[in-house]
């Protein structure tokens, strides 16, 4: 996702007296600059009437290649080296182009750990006030799930001694698979144990459904629901066009602004 704006002075020198035109270069890196501030404002603006959970991360992602004036071109987009996490331009690009969602490192590892793929479920979707959702769920959270459930104990095993110690959030997360009454009556009755819910008297303890849980002592609390799909979202995220007509729209009032200003 980059939109690139470039600068064709060609059209326009004759109309300019001789002292602009010596500073035709400079003018036109400005009403670059100002071009790539104004697009990124609309982009901005444009995911904050698209995205309802999304995190400030997401927001400050759009970068600007500047212009110099030995270069009259500017690009805008979102950055793929923002982090050593997800990339904006990664998890981002679902939402403009359209396909399966992008699969975050969370959900890779539960994929390799045997918690995604096979006969479970196909992806594990935060819950954000009690409603499946995308955004808010804190990167803490993630990492105490995956430490919670040991789907990280390749990690501690592998690391140096200071490692080599239980997780303070191991066991505090429970893992419930598809079918596990079926496959594991013993696991199905230790997490029918764990959830405190009101039941009837003299009947079993409910067992949730697939999923990530959190272990508390009112019961368990979902932080994850299992889905047999991978989420194929409809673009909404309008880059390419918010970004051509923000140019459209604004490229001769800043042009003619920086014109004024250097030609007193």
């Amino acid at each position: 996702m980059t939109v690139s704006i470039s600068f064709n002075g060609g059209k326009i020198t004759d109309k300019l007296d001789l002292l602009t035109q010596t500073q035709l270069p400079w003018i036109a890196t400005k009403t670059l600059q100002g071009l790539a501030q104004e697009v990124k404002k609309e982009l901005k603006k444009e995911m904050k009437s698209k995205f309802v959970n999304y995190s400030s991360f997401t927001e400050n992602s759009i970068g600007i290649e500047p212009s110099t004036k030995k270069k009259l071109e500017t690009s805008i987009f979102h950055k793929d080296w923002f982090s050593k996490g997800n990339q904006p331009a990664d998890y981002l690009k679902p939402q403009v182009t359209g396909g399966d969602i992008y699969l975050t490192r969370f959900q890779k590892r539960l994929y390799r750990k045997g918690i995604l793929g096979g006969d479970q479920a196909a992806y594990m979707m935060p819950i954000h006030n009690e409603e499946p959702g995308y955004g808010k769920v804190s990167r803490a959270t993630y990492v105490k799930a995956l430490w919670g459930i040991r789907a990280m104990e390749d990690i501690r095993l592998a690391g140096p001694a200071s490692t080599k110690k239980t997780y303070k959030t191991q066991g505090s997360y429970v893992w419930v698979p598809q079918d596990v009454q079926k496959y594991s009556p013993e696991h199905a009755g230790r997490i029918r144990g764990y959830n405190n819910k009101p039941y009837k008297k003299g009947e079993p303890r409910l067992l949730p459904g697939p999923g990530i849980y959190k272990v508390q002592k009112s019961g368990l609390k979902q932080v994850f629901s299992a889905m047999n799909t991978i989420p194929d979202p409809e673009p909404k995220y309008k880059f390419n066009e918010t970004s051509e007509r923000t140019l459209f729209n604004n490229w001769k009032k800043i042009f003619r602004q920086q014109v004024k200003l250097y030609a007193k």
